[in-house]
């Protein structure tokens, strides 16, 4: 070793560049390179199995992530081997590596070579050659392991958590396919109970709980029309513009049966987005009505102040249902009596009336409320203002005081009549149609269990429907709702005095029932089904001694003219109608029909004018309201002088 060094200090090449950049220097750089670009070859998810292999982590990857890591396994685990072999040997290289031990080794290389050629000390020059040769091996050595060196961190890491073995691969392959297996079967149940919802909605369709107006309500387009001139629409103006004047309260009045309840649901869902919907309690007394509509009143406030996550306000209006009305604001016998005289009503209005008979004080406190329950609230204890509007239904709207029945906006009232003409063909194609539709997404069930699932089928159309799904003859069941006559149905089922009318509540009832007779027997179609019930419902049926049993449309005559007479009375007033029926009047020419409508439009007016009166002396009248009290007053002086002239 000594001998070696010296010669080399005092070789000429001692001065020579290798001593201070050998040759070699290179190496490094270019090992370095491919070991990093095979390490990124086959994945580095492989390499950080320890970490992946796992729930959590395995769970946030897609499935096509799971395929790929799955494949990539696969089809690298000989690579992988091949890299974890090589890595160790590498690191076993490191760890073998002593720049003593490897430079003695050089040194007596270079010996021996000198001494096996027979090389003489006279040839100094092709010995340092020899010498020069193996320690630029050395550098070489050095170089290469320095390289490694600089890699450890990379070769550990292949070694330490790669999987040893194919086992570990096959555990974690199982794990993603059980995964993979366990997402398949979560989605085909989503996919059933979504189907499943599918044809629960299509049931609840044909039985108008789903949806808006439109989607509940077939035909009635005035109807409609007028409730989203009067309210739906100012409501949603509102919610822009809070000075947008909204109704604070409308009545829908009806006989039993006819929609009423329906169009309010319709409403609410339609004008969900703006106002909260909140249901009077059908627990509630009559004497505690206010205190339960003042309660309403509060929790409007609260809401219309409640901040969205912006922490701006929310500015949500309530719709406050109430149906049946007249058993919290029908008048008192005594009161109606006064009003109206004692011709008007019947026994069954006078008992209603005993029953449920407000007092004036209560009316006047309801009445009061309505003046300003639906104004956008100013403050939070803004009292009296809740942007609150209240929807009600009443069988009896006659009954109601008609203080809160005048024209000055507080309650704006609208009929719903049984169906008829056009209403009727409306009324009867959405009940096909909504079969149809059923029957559509019937036919997309795949599992004949899942009928099992849905409610409002019974069980024998369940089990057909079961059977029919399995035999794969489902596919057979349809209903042609667009080539059906429907204006025959409003020339043989139009309301009458004789018979009465069917109710809108009847067709859905028919068409529930239809329905399940054609899935429980599709030897006849829908239409069949559906006329045969319509028509067993509306015939007189003659009894064995003769007698004739009358239609059973669920109106009957007599509460059909009762509608007819309500509806008479609270119609809004026609053009020159009054003057028309005062003419008649003072020739004695009105009926006793004619009579109840003029008096109904005398009181009306009354009570409308006693309210306009009432706000021009607090100072709340509106432009438009200056103009009608005018009207009103000047109506009252002509029939006054024209009493006057007959008692001259």
């Amino acid at each position: 070793m000594k001998v070696m060094l010296n010669t080399i200090k005092t070789s000429p090449l001692k001065q020579g560049s290798f001593l201070q950049k050998p040759c070699v220097n290179s190496i490094g750089k270019n090992e370095k390179t491919f070991e990093l670009s095979s390490f990124n070859s086959i994945g580095r998810s492989l390499i950080s199995f320890g970490s992946i292999g796992n729930n959590g982590d395995l769970e946030a990857l897609t499935d096509q992530q799971l395929e790929d890591l799955k494949r990539v396994y696969r089809s690298n685990q000989a690579d992988m081997d091949s890299k974890k072999r090589d890595a160790q040997s590498k690191l076993d290289e490191i760890n073998d590596w002593s720049w003593g031990r490897e430079y003695s080794k050089q040194e007596q290389d270079a010996e021996d070579e000198i001494r096996r050629r027979g090389i003489s000390w006279l040839h100094p020059f092709k010995r340092n050659e020899i010498r020069e040769k193996h320690y630029n091996d050395f550098k070489r050595r050095e170089a290469h392991i320095d390289s490694l060196k600089a890699n450890r961190g990379a070769y550990e890491t292949i070694v330490n958590m790669s999987p040893t073995n194919k086992s570990q691969i096959d555990a974690l392959i199982t794990q993603i396919d059980a995964m993979l297996a366990q997402r398949k079967e979560k989605r085909e149940l989503d996919e059933k109970i979504k189907q499943i919802e599918k044809v629960q909605q299509a049931i609840n369709a044909i039985s108008n709980k789903e949806g808006g107006l439109n989607d509940r309500i077939a035909g009635y387009d005035y109807e409609k029309n007028e409730i989203k001139k009067m309210f739906i629409d100012p409501l949603v103006n509102s919610k822009r513009d809070p000075s947008v004047r909204v109704p604070a309260a409308v009545l829908l009045h009806g006989a039993t049966g006819t929609g009423k309840t329906t169009f309010l649901n319709g409403i609410g869902v339609q004008c969900s987005d703006v106002a909260k919907v909140v249901d009077l309690s059908q627990d509630v007394e009559a004497e505690d009505f206010m205190k339960e509509v003042n309660r309403q009143m509060e929790d409007a406030r609260t809401r219309y102040f409640e901040k969205d996550e912006n922490r701006n306000e929310k500015k949500t209006r309530t719709i406050f249902l109430i149906n049946e009305a007249e058993r919290f604001l029908s008048m008192t016998p005594e009161e109606a009596k006064i009003l109206y005289g004692e011709n008007v009503f019947d026994a069954m209005d006078m008992e209603y009336m005993e029953r449920y008979g407000q007092s004036a004080d209560r009316i006047n406190e309801f009445k009061s409320l309505l003046d300003t329950c639906s104004e956008a609230p100013r403050h939070p204890d803004d009292t009296g203002r809740g942007a609150l509007t209240i929807f009600i239904t009443s069988n009896y709207p006659h009954l109601i005081h008609p203080d809160l029945l005048s024209r000055d906006g507080k309650m704006p009232f609208l009929a719903i009549n049984p169906a008829r003409n056009k209403n009727i063909e409306e009324v009867v194609k959405h009940y096909f149609k909504k079969a149809s539709e059923l029957t559509e997404k019937i036919k997309q069930m795949e599992d004949p269990d899942d009928i099992k699932h849905v409610s409002g089928l019974t069980q024998k159309a369940k089990d057909n429907i079961r059977k029919m799904i399995q035999t794969g003859t489902i596919g057979s069941l349809g209903v042609d709702w667009e080539n059906i006559p429907y204006d025959k149905f409003a020339q043989e089922f139009n309301p009458s005095m004789k018979k009465g009318a069917f109710s809108n509540d009847s067709y859905r009832k028919i068409a529930e029932k239809s329905a399940n007779m054609y899935f429980e027997d599709p030897s006849h179609n829908f239409e069949y089904y559906f006329i045969d019930n319509l028509d067993r419902e509306d015939r007189e049926k003659r009894l064995p001694n003769g007698a004739i049993m009358p239609s059973s449309r669920d109106i009957n005559p007599q509460r059909y003219k009762k509608f007819v007479s309500i509806y008479n009375m609270l119609a809004p007033s026609e053009p020159n109608e009054k003057e028309s029926l005062l003419r008649m009047e003072r020739m004695g020419l009105l009926d006793e029909k004619a009579q109840k409508r003029l008096d109904y439009i005398r009181i009306r007016e009354f009570s409308e004018l006693k309210n306009l009166q009432e706000k021009e002396q607090n100072g709340n009248l509106t432009d438009e309201e200056k103009i009608r009290l005018t009207q009103l007053q000047d109506q009252s002086v002509d029939i006054l002088d024209e009493d006057e002239d007959e008692e001259e």
